[in-house]
Protein backbone atom coordinates (compact mmCIF):
# COMPACT_ATOMS: atom_id res chain seq x y z
CA UNK A 1 0.00 0.00 0.00
CA UNK A 2 1.19 3.24 -0.99
CA UNK A 3 1.79 5.75 2.20
CA UNK A 4 -0.35 8.34 -0.20
CA UNK A 5 -3.52 6.37 0.25
CA UNK A 6 -3.54 6.22 3.78
CA UNK A 7 -6.54 6.97 5.02
CA UNK A 8 -8.64 7.63 8.23
CA UNK A 9 -9.44 3.84 10.30
CA UNK A 10 -5.90 2.35 8.80
CA UNK A 11 -3.72 0.53 11.69
CA UNK A 12 -0.50 1.30 10.69
CA UNK A 13 2.90 1.12 12.12
CA UNK A 14 4.89 4.02 13.32
CA UNK A 15 8.71 4.21 13.02
CA UNK A 16 9.68 6.62 15.89
CA UNK A 17 13.06 8.05 16.81
CA UNK A 18 14.18 9.24 19.59
CA UNK A 19 17.59 11.37 21.47
CA UNK A 20 18.31 10.80 24.89
CA UNK A 21 21.16 13.27 26.83
CA UNK A 22 23.55 11.49 25.43
CA UNK A 23 22.91 11.66 22.17
CA UNK A 24 22.33 7.99 22.10
CA UNK A 25 19.61 7.60 19.19
CA UNK A 26 16.67 5.27 20.08
CA UNK A 27 14.72 3.27 16.85
CA UNK A 28 11.46 1.65 17.57
CA UNK A 29 8.20 1.20 16.03
CA UNK A 30 4.49 1.59 17.60
CA UNK A 31 1.23 0.55 16.54
CA UNK A 32 -1.08 3.53 15.76
CA UNK A 33 -4.54 4.33 14.46
CA UNK A 34 -4.89 6.34 11.53
CA UNK A 35 -7.49 9.44 12.99
CA UNK A 36 -7.06 12.28 10.59
CA UNK A 37 -5.12 12.95 7.41
CA UNK A 38 -3.54 16.02 7.47
CA UNK A 39 -2.34 18.41 4.42
CA UNK A 40 0.37 17.38 2.70
CA UNK A 41 2.33 14.68 3.75
CA UNK A 42 1.38 14.16 7.19
CA UNK A 43 -1.20 11.99 9.20
CA UNK A 44 -2.48 12.48 12.90
CA UNK A 45 -2.69 9.29 14.28
CA UNK A 46 -3.52 7.67 18.42
CA UNK A 47 -1.07 4.82 19.96
CA UNK A 48 -1.94 2.29 22.18
CA UNK A 49 -1.35 4.41 25.31
CA UNK A 50 -4.14 6.97 23.75
CA UNK A 51 -1.58 9.61 23.23
CA UNK A 52 -2.02 11.29 19.51
CA UNK A 53 0.78 12.98 17.20
CA UNK A 54 1.15 14.08 13.98
CA UNK A 55 3.66 11.96 11.70
CA UNK A 56 5.18 12.12 8.49
CA UNK A 57 3.20 9.38 6.43
CA UNK A 58 6.51 7.81 4.96
CA UNK A 59 7.08 7.18 8.54
CA UNK A 60 3.79 4.82 8.61
CA UNK A 61 3.84 0.86 7.21
CA UNK A 62 0.64 -0.30 6.91
CA UNK A 63 0.32 -3.86 7.81
CA UNK A 64 -2.57 -5.48 5.79
CA UNK A 65 -2.44 -8.99 8.08
CA UNK A 66 -2.75 -6.89 11.32
CA UNK A 67 -5.43 -4.74 9.83
CA UNK A 68 -7.65 -7.82 8.38
CA UNK A 69 -7.39 -9.31 12.43
CA UNK A 70 -8.20 -6.03 13.92
CA UNK A 71 -11.47 -5.68 11.67
CA UNK A 72 -12.23 -9.31 12.17
CA UNK A 73 -11.88 -9.48 15.76
CA UNK A 74 -14.04 -6.31 16.10
CA UNK A 75 -17.04 -7.40 13.98
CA UNK A 76 -17.59 -10.71 16.01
Amino acid sequence: MSNKQLKVGDLVEVRRVSYDQNGEVWRWQEAALVIEVVCGDFVRVVFLDNTTDTVKKSDCFYYKEAYDAFVCSNKA
